[in-house]
């Protein structure tokens, strides 16, 4: 069957539509279904062309106007009335579009919204995972303004509250972290002011630094493999307070609502664990995982096993970026970019993942070369971390300090000595 205009090919083949529409703005949906009758009624109509809807790049979702609270000036010049809530304000531009869209009926088709970096306050969130009107099942509000988020967290938690009614939140997936898709490699290469990173040896080292994400890049594998999946170092640029703060109500919606980041399931947060002092005070409560590791050095996994992409349960896996344009499945969301793997590897398509949080890692984990030493094979609590450690070599080392892997963050085989020598050579910390 020959198809003779868009508006035929996109009426008879709803798969073609199915593939464009999610790479179409707003506007350009709402200006395409203004051309003629038979296209609105063809969008309108349809539950494919605003499955997919992405508000980031809408100049009418975004307020310029500064805050009201700074001397209300720029309030009353908008003639607004006295009722009008700041809430009100920051939510009306979003609001609108929303407004428009339930008009014409195609609210309830949006299944994957994407609201990164404009404004989208606490209240309008709670209508879009609450209330019936709404069928949103990802959500991404990376960046976004005006937002409280202690009542987004409050929101959550009453959305998965166990007296839920049945088929409910119908939000499955939020993205709020985001992750930072750039490797730690780059942030070794800045050099740091007036540190021992200045000196010539940390700039030669920089310089491999460089040359080998060069070589990362031009290979094509550094952008088959998500920063979660590799020993790219700290994935999440939240503080760790920030993040604390978040680990609660990941908690809360564990198997209910999935994130863009993950819980650490460490040992140190199992109060079970064999590997956990009687000591109270070395057990953690809910941490979110921060640093993307490759495994231990010695054994080559973690004690709570690594997990594999396409065998490890939703709850021990992160959404990830970019979302999914043509399904709102979390499985989807959730699967990384599929590597070049030997066809003989029975799980050819796993990707491996190595994750902990910055306190499940303090003294393991080297910042300068990523090598991580598990609990099975470095015990911190036996060794004297108050002394200096020696240079590999001096005849005033003694086996505890010997034994040290990680000081000040930094590896003593490699990184650590390579500072100080640098730094003794040009005059600096260690001169």
């Amino acid at each position: 069957m020959e198809c003779s205009t868009l508006l035929d090919l996109l009426s008879q083949y709803s798969l073609v539509l199915h593939q464009i529409s999610p790479y179409l703005s707003i506007a350009s949906l709402l200006n395409l279904a203004a051309t003629s009758k038979a296209f609105r009624s063809l969008l309108y109509s349809s539950k494919e062309a605003f499955r997919y809807i992405d508000l980031s790049t809408a100049t009418g979702a975004c307020v310029t106007i500064p805050p009201i609270d700074r001397g209300g000036f720029n309030w009353r010049n908008e003639r607004i009335d006295e009722s009008t809530t700041e809430e009100d304000f920051y939510s009306g531009p979003i609001r609108g579009i929303f407004s428009f869209l339930q008009r014409k009926k195609v609210l309830a088709f949006i299944q994957v919204l994407v609201l990164d970096h404009v404004s989208a306050p606490a209240e309008v969130l709670r209508e879009i995972i609450c209330e019936e009107h709404y069928h949103v099942r990802i959500l991404s509000v990376i960046g976004s303004t005006n937002l409280n988020t202690k009542k987004l967290q409050q929101t959550l938690c009453y959305a998965v509250r166990p007296t839920r009614s049945p088929g409910t939140p119908k939000l499955k997936g939020l993205y709020f972290f985001g992750v930072n898709e750039r490797p730690s490699l780059d942030n070794l290469i800045a050099p740091a002011s007036n540190g021992v990173t200045d000196s010539p040896g940390a700039q030669l080292g920089a310089a491999l630094n460089r040359k080998s994400h060069s070589a990362l890049q031009s290979s094509g594998l550094a952008a088959h493999v998500n920063p979660w999946y590799r020993n790219s170092g700290r994935v999440l640029a939240q503080s760790v307070a920030q993040l604390n703060d978040w680990a609660m109500t990941l908690k809360e919606c564990q198997d209910v609502i999935y994130f863009d980041a993950i819980l650490c399931h460490g040992p140190r947060h199992d109060a079970m664990s064999s590997m956990v002092p009687a000591n109270t005070k070395d057990f953690l409560g809910p941490r979110i995982a921060t640093i993307a590791l490759r495994g231990c050095e010695t054994c080559h996994t973690i004690p709570e096993n690594a997990v594999r992409s396409s065998q490890a349960p939703s709850s021990r896996l992160p959404l990830l970026s970019p979302l999914p344009r043509h399904s709102s499945s979390i499985k989807n969301a959730q699967q990384p970019p599929q590597t070049l793997q030997s066809s003989t590897d029975p799980h050819q398509h796993d990707q491996l993942l190595f994750a902990r949080c910055t306190d499940c890692t303090f003294d393991r984990w080297c910042e300068g070369c990523g090598k991580f030493w598990c609990e099975d094979h470095y015990h911190i609590q036996d060794l004297h971390r108050t002394q200096q450690p020696e240079i590999s070599g001096s005849s005033n080392s003694n086996k505890s300090t010997s034994r040290l892997k990680v000081h000040l963050g930094l590896c003593i085989e490699k990184c650590l000595v390579m500072e100080l020598l640098s730094g003794s050579s040009s005059d600096g910390m260690w001169g």
